[in-house]
């Protein structure tokens, strides 16, 4: 027996993980990792130029809602996707992609689609605008979760390493 092996004491090893391990919890945390920044990079614009038009968006004139639709994950993360449409004057209209995320279920409500008229091409909805903070923090949260899968990440792999 290895003077080194000897000096351990027994059983310090039993808690440790092998290599199969390590890359499988460092692989799905970088994964979640990629995921949370993959939303946070999708929402964050969104988020933004809703919070720049909340005191000045109105009821967008010949608005609809092409297409949309809302599911309730882990039955407290919502997820709002529509696609919006507007024309203020014949020739003139505007659509915009939008994609919500929030703490909470959805209510079954009629949506109005909203725009700012100094800039009527960021088109946005009430719904959106009445769950602006609690849909900020759900991006605070989700980017803190992110960057917390990537440190264990890179810990699990430090620690293995030695």
């Amino acid at each position: 027996m290895s003077q080194a092996a000897s000096s351990r004491p027994a059983g310090s090893d039993r808690h440790r993980m092998g290599w199969g391990r390590t890359v499988f919890f460092v692989l799905l945390c970088l994964l979640i990792a990629y995921g949370t920044y993959d939303t946070v990079r999708e929402q964050w614009p969104l988020l933004r130029t809703d919070m720049a038009v909340q005191d000045r968006a109105q009821p967008a004139p010949n608005a609809r809602v092409l297409e949309g639709s809302c599911r309730t994950f882990r039955l407290f993360l919502t997820r709002c996707e529509a696609t919006l449409e507007a024309s203020a004057r014949p020739g003139a209209s505007w659509q915009r992609r939008v994609a919500y995320d929030y703490f909470g279920s959805f209510d079954e409500r009629p949506v109005r689609v909203l725009l700012d008229p100094q800039q009527p091409e960021l088109l946005t909805t009430d719904a959106a605008l009445d769950r602006l903070r609690n849909r900020l923090v759900a991006q605070v949260f989700a980017g803190l979760f992110g960057a917390t899968c990537l440190v264990a990440a890179v810990v699990l792999l430090v620690r293995r390493l030695r």
